[in-house]
């Protein structure tokens, strides 16, 4: 069986190997990162779901989101790590099984319910 593919959009180095590991052996495969203008209809064709950095640049997140949003391609923004002084709770790239877990329910939920996070 293949497992399903999240398409991560940010810079190279958003993801370690560890990461990468983590999510494989959760049963998840990272596409990416990729800085593409959006990505291409091929990587999105087979994609469970979108993830992109929130450190991106405003356009650039405008641009991926809107050309998502007409795809009806389910996306959320990450980070890399949570900063606990925010007192928010985003959706944290790790390699934690709790954070690989919200943000696969996630992207299902946002799948069928259409409400974007």
């Amino acid at each position: 069986m293949q497992h399903p593919k999240i398409v991560i959009v940010a810079a190279a180095d958003f993801v370690s190997d560890a990461v990468r590991h983590a999510w494989n052996k959760a049963g998840v495969e990272i596409v990416g990162p990729l800085l593409l203008d959006p990505p291409g209809e091929t990587v999105l064709r087979e994609a469970f779901g979108v993830l992109l950095d929130v450190t991106l640049e405003a356009d650039v997140l405008f641009a991926h989101s809107q050309a998502l949003i007409e795809r009806d391609i389910p996306f959320l923004f990450v980070v890399r790590q949570a900063r606990p002084e925010s007192g928010l709770d985003p959706f944290v790239v790790s390699e934690d099984p709790q954070d690989i877990h919200a943000i696969f329910e996630a992207l299902g939920w946002e799948r069928h319910e259409g409400v974007l996070h």
